[in-house]
């Protein structure tokens, strides 16, 4: 079975992840407790984790688009690098 790519999945409210996010190393510990857990997590439960404690999480969150079509590239490839889009023939002239 083919398994279909598609966005993932955030592990607190378990919606899609539409629009990607960076957090800062520091923020994410403090709000999570591990450098690289506890999987993916959406921007908008990081900022709602830090604001039920007070935290201040400005500056500290980044939001990064992330279209399907580079979703799918990005899981298709092995290393796990993004490859730039290829252009269609009618974009390229």
């Amino acid at each position: 079975m083919t398994r279909i790519p598609t966005r993932p999945l955030c592990e607190r409210c378990r919606r899609y992840i539409v629009i990607n996010s960076e957090v800062d190393d520091d923020l994410w510990i403090e709000l999570f407790g591990a450098t690289h857990g506890p999987g993916y997590i959406c921007a908008d439960c990081v900022a709602r984790a830090a604001d039920e404690r007070l935290i201040d999480w400005t500056g500290k969150l980044r939001f990064v688009s992330l279209s399907l079509a580079a979703q799918v590239r990005l899981q298709r490839n092995d290393e796990g690098v993004l490859t730039p889009p290829t252009p269609n023939k009618d974009e390229a002239r």
